[in-house]
């Protein structure tokens, strides 16, 4: 699993909330195309496949970092 750089992870409480692309760029400031291209640059980080799996990896990660 490759590292997340600091600009994923300003996304992944976004993403563990469950919230949309969309909602992600609103909340965060970012184009929705720069939003698609983390997301897309994350899941394959994370070695996940679809969003459900991305949303409970982004999940554990946050439950990590509060840690």
């Amino acid at each position: 699993m490759a590292l997340l750089q600091r600009r994923h992870l300003r996304l992944v409480p976004l993403l563990a909330q469950g919230l949309s692309n969309r909602e992600c760029a609103g909340a965060s400031n970012l184009s929705v195309h720069t939003v698609e291209t983390y997301v897309s640059e994350i899941m394959a980080a994370l070695g996940v496949e679809n969003r459900t799996r991305l949303v409970i990896a982004c999940q554990a990660l946050a439950e990590f970092h509060e840690d």
